[in-house]
């Protein structure tokens, strides 16, 4: 019995490395396998470009194409991915269809129960006695000229002591907000002195410069390592074209052997076609984004500036 139970704990033991095993696999090859893309196109009064990302020698494949509308093909392995969602769809319609025959059967029998319910009665509305009419009449009567004066004297004394009462409230309010207005300024002076002083400090200081380093390094790992642009342009105006053309030499050197521009003078012209290639790796991006966040400078920056946040809030 002993012997069974130890087998069985040592099956167990291996499915759980083995599965342990193929996760670790999947998260290396997710960190080190490069993503690919590979784009072409060219504009001549229209744009069209081209171009595939890849995955693990093209496991993964995405197929992108770019003219009037944006069309993209994801493949598997070969396998087109609306293969994948296909299957599912009719799954789901399947559980679907058996939902509503069974809703439509509850329906019925439901719809068998129901018994006729009698019909509610109308109640007729009655009508006012005339003499309450007359009786209205004959007491409005009584009142003498001498209470109707009295009566519109103290209805115009009530209406300006109420116009009084509410120019008052406006002026205090407009008070408390003017003074709530100068308030704010007052802290949001405060503030801005705090902020100040937290940017020119020198850890601020030390954490964006190795913020910039950091990202620019991201930046110049997503750029395509191969670039090639053939360029024609003019403009309406010929030395708009020269000025365009001036700024262009003064780029560096690398910059003209990726990017060849033909200008024309005589006329307005924009057309050509491009190329570009590189590999992304996610261990990279993370390594940096990883320097950024266990850096002291960073991490202290970050403490003050949400400490300062939540002071905001109180």
């Amino acid at each position: 019995m002993i012997s069974i139970l130890l087998i069985i704990l040592k099956i167990i033991g291996i499915t759980l490395l083995v599965i342990l095993g193929i996760l670790l696999l999947l998260f290396l090859l997710v960190l080190f396998v490069p993503v690919r893309y590979r784009f072409k196109g060219n504009y001549n009064e229209s744009f069209y470009c081209t171009g595939k990302i890849t995955w693990l020698l093209h496991f993964v494949s995405i197929k992108i194409e770019v003219e009037k509308e944006v069309v993209t093909s994801i493949r598997i392995s070969g396998i087109p991915l609306s293969v994948f969602l296909k299957k599912k769809k009719e799954d789901v319609s399947q559980v679907e269809s058996e939902r509503s025959i069974k809703k439509e059967q509850t329906q019925v029998k439901t719809v068998e129960q129901i018994e006729e319910k009698p019909q509610e009665t109308v109640i007729e509305e009655t009508v006012l006695d005339d003499t309450v009419e007359s009786a209205e009449k004959a007491q409005t009567k009584k009142i003498s000229f001498v209470q109707k004066i009295a009566n519109r004297i103290l209805n115009i004394f009530n209406s300006i002591k109420q116009k009084i009462q509410d120019i008052i409230e406006k002026i205090k309010n407009v008070i408390a907000k003017i003074k709530d207005f100068i308030r704010n300024i007052k802290e949001k002076k405060k503030q801005l002195k705090r902020y100040l002083k937290i940017l020119q400090s020198d850890t601020t200081k030390a954490a964006f410069a190795l913020c910039k380093n950091k990202i620019f390094k991201m930046l110049k790992h997503i750029f395509p390592r191969k670039l090639h642009a053939d360029i024609t342009f003019g403009f309406e105006d010929p030395a708009t074209t020269g000025y365009t053309l001036a700024v262009y030499g003064m780029l560096p050197a690398y910059v003209g052997k990726s990017i060849i521009l033909h200008p024309d003078f005589d006329k307005q012209i924009l057309q050509g076609k491009f190329k570009v290639k590189g590999a992304i790796r996610a261990w990279t991006l993370l390594y940096q984004l990883l320097s950024i966040l266990i850096d002291k400078n960073c991490r202290k920056l970050y403490h003050v500036v949400k400490k300062e946040i939540s002071n905001e809030h109180k």
